[in-house]
């Protein structure tokens, strides 16, 4: 079970207080954060010091065209040179995840990528 470095860890917990919510951890060592209209935010560490950021919301009417436009919009983005990766979780929920390298976790950066994941979900509803 991978734990986020001292250093991520405060800045998970600086971003949950950001948004008035609490940080608990989940057994895996995840953080999820769950919003009404945007989904299911999850931050989760990765063994090598990375975070993986991914954001699962059902669509609202559940059909192929969604889940092939999520396919589509699955990208390197040039003005970030970070990759958006697109899935389908087994409740039928689209996710998209983002990958953080350790040293570009900060709560500026997560939040420009909470609202790059709401953004592209929106993009394919």
């Amino acid at each position: 079970m991978a734990e986020f470095a001292a250093g991520a860890q405060m800045v998970v917990d600086a971003f949950a207080a950001s948004l008035g919510l609490p940080s608990k951890p989940a057994r895996d060592g995840s953080y999820s954060f769950a919003f009404r209209q945007s989904g299911v935010l999850t931050l989760t560490p990765g063994s090598d010091g990375r975070a993986l950021i991914s954001l699962a919301r059902k669509p609202a009417r559940p059909d192929r065209t969604a889940e092939l436009k999520a396919l589509a919009a699955a990208r390197r983005d040039p003005t970030t040179n970070r990759f958006l990766h697109a899935g389908l979780a087994t409740d039928g929920s689209l996710v998209f995840t983002i990958g953080l390298e350790a040293g570009a976790f900060d709560v500026p950066t997560l939040d420009a990528c909470f609202h790059q994941l709401v953004a592209v979900h929106a993009s394919v509803a």
